[in-house]
């Protein structure tokens, strides 16, 4: 496990091995590449763990907070309106190629395991959201709220 300082607290991933990101409601629920495609822009949807079959649901750890799908091999990811603000409520979380320049895509990641949710590295004020009551479809992200479940999610190791 890595923890990182952010202003606010430390995040928590884990360094080694693949994961899954499961809603702490249910646990059946896991953040996916839509329908396991390998293309970029590709939303992230909510689903059923059998996404984890062909790799679609499972993650893996890379430098900086970044999160690459095992599948595809393409970064999970958020679009800024522009350089220097945020990201606007509602914005679909993609998968796209690893970038270096921050400018233009968001794909470093803080997870925050004691309240489950998961933040843009530059907006702690935000996180990735399921749909209403963790129904399944397109993952967005909307403003934190605490104890929200669509916002609280876990990070469960995958065996070697």
């Amino acid at each position: 496990m890595i923890i990182t300082h952010t202003a606010m607290a430390q995040s928590q991933w884990l360094t080694n091995g693949t994961f899954l990101i499961a809603s702490r409601t249910n646990g059946n629920q896991v953040l996916a590449v839509q329908d396991g495609r390998l293309t970029t822009g590709v939303s992230i949807v909510v689903t059923n763990t059998q996404s984890t079959q062909n790799g679609a649901a499972i993650w893996s750890y890379h430098f900086d907070n970044m999160l690459i799908n095992k599948r595809s091999g393409l970064a999970l990811s958020v679009r800024r309106i522009n350089a220097t603000s945020g990201v606007s409520p509602g914005t679909k979380v993609v998968q796209e190629h690893i970038n270096t320049n921050p400018t233009g895509m968001v794909q470093e990641w803080n997870y925050f395991a004691a309240t489950g949710q998961i933040h843009p590295s530059f907006a702690g004020d935000s996180c990735i959201t399921a749909g209403s009551q963790l129904n399944r479809g397109v993952a967005t992200i909307e403003r934190c709220v605490a104890g929200r479940v669509e916002q609280s999610w876990t990070v469960v190791a995958l065996p070697s």
